[in-house]
């Protein structure tokens, strides 16, 4: 849960160094999608890594990424659907 947690919290400025992920909406929805799981882990981290017991004030941001999460995947589905749409396709020309 940890590793979950610090890799997704850092992945946009690993992610950085070799990608302008800022820059198109495929990058933009890869990493609101991950932030919000390093979001959603947040409390169960806090708890487990540094004893923090007093976790009630993390419950509605828990509640809020973990709802979050489907919406930004029907942005992606959106976002596949508009790239075949509009002529983009897997493997070579037929």
């Amino acid at each position: 849960m940890g590793a979950a947690f610090w890799t997704c919290l850092l992945w946009p400025g690993i992610a950085a160094v070799f990608w302008p992920w800022h820059r198109s909406q495929w990058g933009w929805n890869m990493v609101i999608k991950t932030e919000l799981i390093a979001v959603a882990l947040l409390a169960p981290v806090l708890r487990a890594e540094f004893g923090v017991t007093s976790l009630y004030f993390l419950l509605w941001t828990t509640v809020v990424a973990l709802t979050l999460i489907p919406l930004v995947v029907g942005w992606r589905l959106v976002i596949i659907w508009r790239t075949q749409r509009d002529g983009a396709r897997d493997g070579p020309p037929r």
